[in-house]
């Protein structure tokens, strides 16, 4: 259900949200700003709050090494939090919880909306405001780098002014649209950014028709950045990715938690190589727990869990090479555990190695499971010390087939140490 703000009941969260708190000695000493619903520097409940503070966190350490400390409480989202310069942005754990805005219904375009343009045409602004997160789409350009996130920051009648010029041309003869889409939390061109002990709450119930895939957004979203840390973070009921991280290079995420969103739980891709993931969780997603897109390279994901999701538990695919995956848990996903994509040679996710996992339970929605699947011309996967299994009763198992190897990959090797229980198919004979 779409349910749209009233003018009054906006104009008044934005008028209380920046309040700087009465008495509050500046922290520029420690290195600190801090944020709460009812005490800190600044004082608000929403994502205007937040950005004020974190502005004033760039204000005074341009060059980085800032921290800004958002206090416990509920935080209502209506643009994501952007992250300008090298920051630690810090919650209080479990209780921070930074919760998207209900989203407005779909509202078309008038007119084309070019790229060499900051101000688009729309059929009717009134459910708009300034400081909203929004998402361009039409008919041809939904998904992937096809949309653009963008925030208003300027409405004179039908007339929307945005704070950066899309990278596409929208064409009315498209139903060219814009959306209540956008990461809660974003860090763009950027590096040694720490996001820590924050959950973010996408609100999936009031933002069905808000989806936005990951590679434009996430519950956590990192795009062109270096050198950046998430840990102990949870996204949860995100109408898209949990955490995504695209372009980037040496990210490091570790404890934290993907759960209930509609697609992806962990998405790092589009070339990020170095990408570390451990100790992490992908519980009940939509689509896959860890999903590896295009060029993720000498990456090591350890001792994660991934289960429940809808098709896979860890996805590999183009030019995905030369990762380490070692102690994870991968149970009970709908399709299957560990899913290496099809892919020519030239592309295919070669000397990937695959030990000491527990893969088991996987094929939950109702077709014959498999734990690992190796299909295109994929090269030299290893798979030592890993427990392939079905732990359920005789009638109830799922994962009939342990380990699947296509007809076009080559150089696959099992070692003995694999604790090994199903069927072992060489599709290629």
């Amino acid at each position: 259900m779409c349910i749209c703000l009233t003018t009054g009941l906006f104009v008044l969260l934005l008028a209380g949200a920046v309040a700087l708190g009465a008495g509050a000695a500046p922290s520029s000493a420690t290195g600190a700003v801090s944020v709460g619903t009812d005490s800190g520097e600044f004082v608000g409940a929403d994502s205007y709050a937040l950005q004020k503070a974190a502005d004033e966190v760039a204000r005074r350490f341009p060059t980085g090494g800032g921290t800004l400390l958002i206090g416990p409480g509920t935080y209502t989202m209506y643009d994501s939090l952007h992250i300008r310069v090298p920051m630690t942005v810090r919650g209080a754990g479990p209780s921070t919880i930074l919760k998207k805005g209900p989203a407005f219904a779909r509202v078309r375009l008038a007119q084309d909306f070019d790229l060499s343009e900051y101000v688009a045409v729309v059929a009717d602004a009134s459910a708009l405001r300034p400081g909203m997160g929004i998402t361009i789409k039409d008919r041809k350009q939904q998904h992937g780098w096809g949309a653009n996130v963008r925030t208003i920051v300027a409405i004179a009648g039908n007339q929307i002014t945005l704070d950066r010029r899309p990278e596409r041309d929208y064409a009315h003869a498209d139903e060219a649209w814009v959306q209540s889409s956008f990461p809660i939390l974003s860090a763009r061109n950027i590096s040694d950014v720490a996001i820590e002990d924050l959950t973010v709450d996408g609100n999936i119930a009031e933002n069905r028709d808000a989806f936005l895939d990951g590679c434009r957004g996430g519950g956590i979203y990192l795009h062109e950045a270096r050198r950046c840390i998430i840990r102990r973070c949870t996204v949860r009921n995100y109408n898209g990715d949990g955490f995504s991280w695209q372009t980037t290079d040496g990210v490091l995420v570790e404890d934290c938690c993907a759960e209930g969103n509609a697609n992806l739980g962990f998405h790092p891709g589009t070339g990020s190589p170095r990408t570390i993931v451990r100790n992490c969780r992908a519980v009940r997603n939509g689509s896959m727990g860890l999903f590896l897109c295009w060029g993720v390279r000498h990456g090591t994901f350890e001792n994660n869990v991934l289960e429940d999701s809808a098709s896979y538990g860890i996805s590999i695919g183009h030019k995905d090479t030369d990762n380490l995956f070692v102690n994870n848990q991968v149970r009970r996903n709908g399709v299957g555990g560990v899913h290496f994509r099809e892919e020519p040679e030239f592309n295919a996710g070669h000397r990937c190695t695959l030990r000491g996992n527990v893969i088991e339970d996987n094929g939950t929605a109702g077709k014959a499971g498999f734990g690992v699947k190796i299909e295109g011309a994929t090269r030299d996967t290893v798979l030592e010390g890993n427990t392939i299994r079905d732990t359920r009763p005789q009638g109830k198992r799922t994962q009939l087939i342990a380990v699947e190897v296509g007809p076009r990959a080559s150089g696959v090797v099992i070692r003995p140490d694999n604790r090994i229980e199903g069927e072992l198919r060489n599709v290629g004979g």
